[in-house]
């Protein structure tokens, strides 16, 4: 809204509370009053009453109208401020364009459950393959029907570690049968010396150590550390 604006509605709103004044009945009620009181002192007190009457008269209720007015118009009564204070307590309602159609609301996601059962069953129908069954070939099984599950889609999101992590406990057995040591206690042991051959060996790398002792060992250990990698990506 302009300053012009701005003003006329003042002086729009000044207009309609002075017509709303001199149209109240107090106005009325005092003009008639002021008219008889100088009425009166025109009868009892001569010219100068007469002169004191007429100034009562007019000045009396211009100023009553005037003081009426600007109560009216000023402060909680002021126009402007009604309407703010009407504006702001009607009810707001956010329109709802019937055209656009809402976004459907996601069906959520199923949770995907390890079924061991039958992992373990897919993996009995493995061990037939194997000539011998020990924990190696356990885990090799295990391996097997990791990658089959994979390939037919069955390891999707967090079941991929989860399964993972199942593979890994065949593993660190296999290592242990193989090694002759869990894979955590080798790390620990790992400076001490070692008869290979009937030579004392000294190693600071678990790599070289599992070189010098053959392949089996080496092959673990690297089959192993994979698993490790494989679970703590979440994915091939």
């Amino acid at each position: 809204m302009s300053n012009k604006e701005i003003l006329l509605d003042k002086l729009y709103g000044l207009l309609a509370k002075f017509l709303d004044t001199i149209g109240s009945t107090k106005f009325w009620f005092t003009l008639i009053g002021m008219g008889l009181a100088g009425y009166a002192a025109y009868k009892t007190g001569g010219s100068i009453g007469a002169i004191l009457a007429a100034l009562a008269f007019l000045g009396l209720p211009g100023t009553y109208v005037v003081a009426k007015t600007y109560q009216n118009t000023h402060g909680e009564n002021d126009p402007s401020v009604i309407r703010m204070q009407l504006t702001q307590e009607l009810p707001t309602h956010d329109y709802i364009d019937p055209t656009i159609k809402p976004e459907p609301i996601p069906e959520p996601i199923p949770e995907i459950v390890f079924d061991q059962d039958a992992f373990e069953k897919d993996m009995a129908n493995k061990e037939g393959s194997y000539p011998e069954h020990n924990p190696a070939t356990k885990f090799y099984t295990a391996a097997d029907t990791f990658e089959d599950w994979f390939n037919q889609g069955k390891l999707k999101n967090r079941l991929f570690r989860e399964v993972a992590e199942y593979v890994i406990v065949y593993a660190e057995l296999a290592f242990t049968y193989i090694w002759g040591d869990t894979y955590s206690n080798e790390l620990l042991n790992l400076s001490k010396p070692v008869e290979i051959d009937g030579q004392t060996c000294h190693f600071t790398n678990i790599n070289s150590k599992a070189k010098r002792m053959g392949f089996g060992r080496y092959e673990i250990l690297g089959r192993l550390r994979r698993w490790y990698q494989l679970a703590e990506q979440g994915h091939v």
